[in-house]
């Protein structure tokens, strides 16, 4: 049990600065995951946007980290 005293829990997120975060959302019948049709080909660049990682309240001595992306 005392291993435990050192793990970080931790809860990030990412915070976008543009309206498209480059992401695919595609909704698709069960079972055809891999079927073409609903594959999109699409060009992929960087997005701004800002990760923020936070340790949860278990540790509060730790400090946030942030890591911006433009």
């Amino acid at each position: 049990a005392a291993e435990w005293n050192q793990v970080v829990f931790s809860h990030e997120s990412r915070f976008n600065l543009s309206s498209d975060d480059n992401r695919a959302r595609v909704w698709r019948p069960r079972g055809e995951r891999l079927y073409p049709a609903f594959a999109v080909q699409r060009h992929i660049a960087p997005a701004a946007g800002v990760m923020v990682w936070v340790p949860l309240p278990t540790m509060p001595n730790h400090p946030m980290y942030c890591s911006v992306a433009l």
